[in-house]
């Protein structure tokens, strides 16, 4: 059902029709429904330019959360695996910049990458 929120909000806020995406990826994860987290999955794809667009408004909190976002879904489906050590380069630095301390985790993230 978040699914539906997704599309209504990817006309609207792209921001929350990712958050929306992602709510629904993670219930139709835990209640074990492969075919709603697959269309939640592939939604959250679809909204991918939701980071461009965060990036351009110059929302980067929002924008390195759709970046981890998308790094986390290629990691577990394998598309677009040459974009995660972008994605996860781009977000470790907005993290750093803020002084967050989860740009240690991503950094390091992103040196497990560099080992495959």
């Amino acid at each position: 059902m978040r699914e539906f929120d997704g599309r209504y909000w990817d006309r609207h806020e792209p921001v929350r029709a990712v958050a929306a995406y992602r709510a629904s990826l993670e219930l139709n994860t835990r209640a074990g429904e492969a075919r709603g987290a697959a269309i939640a999955t592939y939604f959250l794809g679809c909204a991918q330019d939701a980071a461009t667009t965060l990036r351009a408004e110059r929302a980067t909190h929002y924008e390195a959360q759709a970046l981890v976002a998308l790094a986390d879904i290629a990691e577990r489906t394998g598309l677009r695996r040459a974009d995660v050590p972008g994605w996860l380069d781009r977000a470790a630095g907005i993290h750093e910049e803020g002084g967050s301390p989860l740009a240690p985790a991503l950094r390091a993230r992103l040196r497990a990458w560099g080992d495959e």
